[in-house]
């Protein structure tokens, strides 16, 4: 990575209000899941760059960025679709299910486990079509 993109990032950082240790957590999140993803992709780099500066020059108040940087980690980890799924929403915050599986769910996911490692599995957009019709 170039010594100007060091430099930027080392201004971004500067630039977090002291009070929200939280919205450090998400930009360095953001930060390493990028550098971690881009492979050393400089123009990767300088894109979510600019995206996180416009975010902070734009952000009135420390509340406002960290539902910028929130929006923008969905956006570059997750994709558009899924940052605006409510359905993986409230599964990604449901609580842990601590029942024992009962002999048939274990039948079932068995079942479900060999068709994966086979490839005999159906798309989720063939599902959706399915349903519908």
């Amino acid at each position: 990575m170039a010594v100007a993109l060091k430099e930027e990032l080392h201004r971004l950082v500067d630039e977090i209000p002291d009070t929200r240790p939280e919205v450090a957590r998400v930009l360095f999140e953001l930060v390493f899941l990028l550098i971690f993803a881009s492979r050393n992709d400089e123009l990767l780099f300088r894109r979510f760059l600019r995206e996180v500066v416009e975010a902070q020059r734009d952000s009135e108040d420390p509340n406002e960025l960290l539902v910028r940087l929130n929006a923008l980690r969905d956006r570059w980890v997750h994709g558009p679709r899924e940052a605006v799924d409510p359905l993986l929403r409230a599964l990604e915050s449901a609580p842990d299910d601590d029942e024992p599986l009962t002999s048939e769910e274990v039948t079932m996911l068995e079942a479900r486990r060999a068709a994966a490692a086979t490839g005999r599995t159906i798309p989720h957009d063939e599902v959706g079509r399915r349903i519908q019709a």
